[in-house]
């Protein structure tokens, strides 16, 4: 009897860890066009408590408001919510979430929390939160991201992080730039955020029509594409999906061969019926570490194609199995 009650009691002591979160790499422009507004700020205090339900425990941070550095103008103090935290003996950790210790000058991408209006959200979790270093002769801007080991080992993101730097001058222009506005920080043309019309493999960001982001930020979870690649798809990643398709009874369409370029414009129904249905028998036969290995190779990959339904159908289907599998 007294084993079973170390066993219960160590058991409610131990932190609840969710392990598999899905964070997807996000670029300074991806970041600044989701965000409400980019601010520079100090850490005042944090709390953590239960949702209404007594689920899954919230913290709140406290922010004092130094400069608003883009988008709309906030007004201090900030309460920014994240996922995660410990309220007496009981923690929550969750992988991916910014974290904040008071005393802490950050520049944060924020949007506004969609659960209370009144709080907000970091863009990208970890990655929309930057440390203002000022141990050297420039102040410099240090974020902490996930980012993949190898493309051959990788298991969703990889548990790894890769610090990056930016010289707060650098940053701040950049930032202007893809919110529209001039940089009080020095001479230059801000750039507008771009307007596509057709995707092709040369650009560097969706169709950023509201009925378009909400398919396509689910569809990213498949992978984070890299402009750098000329929408090329990795060979092992190929590999894998052939045999697949073999397994299936499935035919793979000429695009996807290795050194084939593919663009909206030659997304025709029939190839998007067939590249659903392989996904779909891929979620639902699969189990989901063969998943995992299966689109190991495939984060330089992009599913967009025009017929918004049909996004949110496969939307909806990936989201139900991913669901089941890791909530």
């Amino acid at each position: 009897m007294l084993a079973r009650v170390a066993v219960v009691a160590s058991t409610l002591a131990t932190p609840l860890v969710a392990s598999a979160t899905i964070v997807v790499p996000r670029t300074l422009e991806e970041m600044a066009t989701h965000a409400t507004a980019v601010v520079r700020a100090k850490v005042v205090a944090r709390q953590s408590a239960w949702d209404a339900d007594h689920r899954r425990i919230h913290t709140y941070t406290e922010l004092a408001l130094l400069e608003t550095v883009a988008g709309e103008s906030a007004k201090g103090p900030l309460v920014v919510r994240t996922m995660g935290g410990e309220v007496g003996d009981i923690g929550m950790r969750v992988a991916g979430v910014a974290r904040f210790e008071v005393g802490e000058e950050v520049v944060l991408f924020l949007r506004v929390d969609p659960l209370d209006r009144s709080h907000f959200q970091v863009v990208g979790m970890s990655q929309g939160k930057y440390v203002v270093d000022r141990s050297g002769a420039a102040p410099v801007l240090v974020r902490k991201g996930p980012w993949p080991a190898a493309r051959s080992q990788l298991a969703w993101w990889s548990a790894q992080t890769r610090r990056y730097r930016h010289a707060l001058r650098a940053f701040v222009p950049r930032v202007f730039g893809w919110f529209g506005r001039k940089s009080p920080l020095g001479p230059g043309r801000a750039l507008a955020p771009p307007k596509f019309h057709h995707w092709t493999p040369t650009d560097k960001a969706p169709y950023t029509t509201p009925e378009f982001l909400e398919s396509y930020e689910t569809l990213r979870v498949l992978a984070a594409w890299d402009p750098a690649t000329e929408g090329r798809l990795p060979k092992q990643w190929l590999a894998d999906l052939r045999r697949l398709c073999d397994e299936r009874g499935i035919r793979l369409f000429a695009f996807l061969h290795p050194q084939a370029s593919w663009s909206r414009r030659t997304w025709s129904a029939e190839r998007h019926q067939a590249f659903e249905e392989l996904c779909h028998q891929a979620l639902a036969d699969r189990p989901l570490l063969d998943l995992r290995t299966l689109l190991a190779d495939s984060d330089y990959f992009d599913f967009v194609h025009p017929n918004r339904e049909g996004a949110r159908r496969l939307t909806q289907r990936l989201g139900e199995f991913l669901a089941s599998h890791i909530d």
